[in-house]
Formats: C-alpha cells, sequence, structure tokens
C-alpha cells in the first residue's frame, strides 16, 4: 500500500486528481502537500492524502522529493550557455524580420 496527494484547484470543476507520486507513509505524503501549498501554487482549493494499492515511487526527505534511487525527481535545467543564448536571440531577430517584412 501506498499513499498518494488528491488535489481539488480552480480548473479541475470541483474534481479530485492525483500526480504520479506515490509514498510509502501517509507522514510523507502530507510533508510533501505542504510544500505545495509553501511553495505559491496558484488555484489549489484543496488537498487530501488517500491510500493508494499502486507501488512506492517517490520519497519526501530533507533533500526534498526523491525517486526511488534516490535521485532528485526534478531538477532544474541547465541555464543556457552564452552562445546558445545568442544563438537564440539571432534567431528571434530574423523572425522579427520577417514578421515586419510583410
Amino acid at each position: 500500500m501506498s499513499y498518494k496527494i488528491e488535489i481539488m484547484d480552480e480548473y479541475s470543476f470541483g474534481q479530485w486528481f492525483s500526480y504520479h507520486l506515490r509514498f510509502a507513509t501517509e507522514a510523507e505524503a502530507e510533508e510533501c502537500s505542504l510544500h505545495f501549498t509553501r511553495a505559491g501554487w496558484y488555484g489549489i482549493l484543496d488537498l487530501r492524502v488517500v491510500s493508494s494499492g499502486e507501488p512506492v515511487n517517490a520519497s519526501w526527505t530533507e533533500k526534498g522529493l526523491l525517486d526511488n534511487e534516490g535521485q532528485p525527481i526534478y531538477r532544474r535545467p541547465a541555464a543556457p550557455t552564452w552562445e546558445e543564448t545568442q544563438e537564440e536571440a539571432k534567431k528571434l531577430r530574423r523572425r522579427w524580420q520577417r514578421t515586419v517584412d510583410r
């Protein structure tokens, strides 16, 4: 048995939904659910923790949300390099110029 977080938000039309996260204990799921509200997620109307028959695939630790191998589930993408930023700027300038020339 595992535990999952169910959320009702302003876009769910009164229906509960959950993400793929399943925790080993109710306490872990509760702690993770507090993170949703503290992190400033907007539009959440209600949260609850319920039992699930699905296998455990996540854990909540002082390091945050981890998968079964102990790796972070969310990893911040690497910042683009200076060259990548310049290349993207050139593409945007070309698109803008094509739009203006029409």
